[in-house]
């Protein structure tokens, strides 16, 4: 999850970029997981749940995948209007959720962070 820039030179929301943290650890905010460990928190959801925060740049053919889980939902289907929600950190904080959308050409993150 080290941070690469953009294929297209898209400018990207990024403050933590410039963060010394940085320097120590190339993937932080989050923690460098194994491939093994970040696959069990990972869902792929439909794109109806994902439509709602991306344009049409990854295609048709996208898939889609949080760190988010609703209990008792419909498996790949999201209800992001609901007040109960479970995730599992991949990062130093204590919460973080996120979006990864895979497409032939590139993979997009869009996550957010908090610490309480």
């Amino acid at each position: 999850m080290a941070r690469a820039p953009d294929p297209r030179g898209w400018t990207g929301l990024d403050a933590a970029a410039r963060n010394p943290e940085r320097e120590a650890s190339p993937t932080y905010p989050f923690v460098a997981h194994p491939p093994a460990y970040i696959a069990r928190r990972l869902q792929q959801i439909d794109r109806d749940s994902a439509e709602n925060l991306l344009l049409a740049r990854y295609g048709d053919t996208a898939s889609f995948h949080t760190n988010v889980d609703q209990p008792g939902h419909v498996s790949g289907a999201l209800d992001f209007t609901s007040s109960s929600w479970a995730y599992s950190p991949l990062s130093v904080y204590s919460e973080d959720y996120g979006l990864i959308v895979v497409s032939d050409t590139e993979v997009g993150m869009f996550w957010t962070f908090a610490d309480y």
